[in-house]
């Protein structure tokens, strides 16, 4: 059996636990609680690895998700140190819902994140487009991984101060539709609303059909209850309102509503100040994931109410390569206008840039602290 052993401040670990607990009852314990999104890009630049190697097989995508879980509770000493598990899943990065139509549109780089290049550039291309077998593409290839992952964590042990957690082997995310489409036509996407509206509705309503086929599938597979559904719509801030209504609000209801709960997350991290009304009650979300640091805090704020909560904020660049006085003042700017509603975990909006100080997001979790709940 591989058995890995984590060692971190046992204290802060206690206190993480159980800020996570109630900030789920949206409740906070001392501070607002603080998690950021610090992914494969920032970890595996940290240890050294490149992405070839990441994506190479299930077995490493499974190991390296491992020792990134270790390297992010052994360095940060934000609130991931409350993880009462460690979650992997087959991580092909957001590159699924058009790797499910053609899995050799994906580029692959060892220093860079995949990209999908777009693959349908005329619109007979897109009036011929099928749906897609999920048997094929990515939808073999993470379902593989899904089956492969969950048969060698058996074989996996990982402790945390010598105390034996969890290893979660869920399906991940997908981009689900407005994004996915974006992946698939370019910027055709946005042009083709305005020449062939009808067209860019078929297309959406079979990503629609696709995603939750496959989100079905993998469910299953993984076999974890899940309450709702989660989202995914970047780019799709530079629609108008009207038009993020017209072609996007359908959509993602039929997502959501295909997978009934109490919990609908939405990530976008651009500029939605003009579409916050509809994310918000057009899409009925309760949580806003990884929310921009473009957005209107005091709109936002407003909006919160008793049934959403959200994490974000934090201008990535700023967190990056900014002076200390910049970043500071942005975190007390998001705690004082975000933590009354007791909804808000402070975070990146988003994510992590690569390089950036352990140490300055380290003092961020201590000035939360500072602050306390004197907002």
């Amino acid at each position: 059996m591989k058995k890995i052993s984590i060692n971190c401040d046992a204290h802060k670990r206690e206190q993480s636990i159980k800020r996570m607990h109630l900030y789920c009852r949206r409740e906070y314990l001392d501070r607002v609680p603080v998690y950021f999104g610090v992914e494969a890009r920032y970890f595996l630049k940290e240890r050294g690895i490149g992405f070839l190697e990441y994506f190479e097989s299930p077995e490493k995508n499974l190991y390296h998700q491992l020792m990134n879980f270790k390297w992010r509770m052994e360095h940060l000493e934000d609130d991931g140190l409350g993880r009462e598990d460690v979650v992997v899943f087959p991580d092909f990065q957001n590159t699924t819902t058009a790797g499910l139509f053609d899995f050799g549109s994906i580029a692959f780089s060892d220093t860079e994140t995949p990209r999908v290049e777009p693959f349908i550039t005329t619109i007979e291309d897109l009036r011929k487009l099928e749906p897609p077998d999920l048997h094929r593409e990515m939808g073999a290839k993470k379902r593989d991984y899904l089956i492969r992952m969950k048969e060698l964590a058996k074989d996996c042990e990982v402790q945390v101060n010598g105390e034996p957690i969890d290893i979660t082997v869920c399906h991940g995310w997908h981009e689900t539709m407005g994004t996915g489409a974006l992946d698939m036509l370019g910027q055709n996407f946005y042009l083709w609303m305005i020449e062939y509206p009808e067209e860019i509705k078929q297309l959406l309503d079979m990503l629609t059909r696709a995603s939750i086929d496959y989100e079905y599938e993998m469910r299953k597979i993984s076999g974890i209850p899940a309450n709702g559904g989660e989202t995914i719509a970047d780019g799709m801030e530079m629609l108008s309102r009207d038009m993020f209504d017209e072609f996007i609000v359908p959509p993602y209801l039929r997502y959501y509503e295909a997978f009934p709960g109490s919990m609908r997350g939405f990530h976008n991290c651009g500029n939605i100040n003009h579409l916050l009304e509809s994310i918000r009650y057009g899409l009925g979300i309760t949580v806003l994931n990884g929310f921009g640091y473009s957005v209107d805090i005091v709109k936002l704020a407003s909006m919160i109410g008793d049934q959403m909560s959200c994490s974000g904020g934090l201008n990535p660049v700023t967190l990056w390569n900014g002076s200390d006085s910049e970043v500071f003042g942005e975190v007390r700017s998001y705690i004082e206008a975000l933590g009354p509603s007791r909804a808000y975990m402070l975070g990146d909006g988003y994510n992590v840039v690569p390089g950036t100080s352990i140490e300055r997001m380290n003092k961020i979790a201590g000035l939360a602290e500072e602050i306390g709940l004197d907002f």
